[in-house]
């Protein structure tokens, strides 16, 4: 919480009373998404499902990241949700796909990551 002052002045040069506002920064992340599942649905496509983050004022969204071999570390950006479920597709054949997600809220606070899962696409 932080409370701001301020002199307004009009186009005759009349200078206002000092007026204030409280305001609320938000600096909480939210918690971390859990229970984050993988499930490949076809042999290009797998679906993410989680229960959904809490935060102080309220979650934003959700941003995945992939990466690509059942022990990779290189995890990129593939997508957000404003929900609690994700399709990844556009995937090769017979391939394993490790995932994790966090939740950020307005004010650009992230969450810590989920726990990593992996699925494989069907052949």
């Amino acid at each position: 919480v932080k409370t701001v002052y301020a002199r307004y002045t009009d186009a005759a040069g009349n200078v206002s009373a000092s007026v204030s506002d409280t305001i609320t920064l938000d600096a909480i992340a939210p918690t971390a998404p859990a229970g984050l599942t993988a499930m490949a649905v076809s042999t290009s496509q797998i679906n993410l499902t989680w229960t959904a983050a809490t935060d102080n004022v309220g979650v934003t969204g959700y941003t995945i990241e992939r990466c690509t071999g059942a022990k990779c570390t290189a995890f990129a950006q593939v997508g957000t949700a404003t929900t609690t479920s994700f399709s990844n597709t556009g995937l090769t054949a017979k391939t394993t796909y490790r995932y994790r997600i966090r939740a950020f809220d307005a004010a650009g606070n992230n969450s810590a990551y989920s726990s990593i899962v992996k699925a494989t696409t069907l052949r």
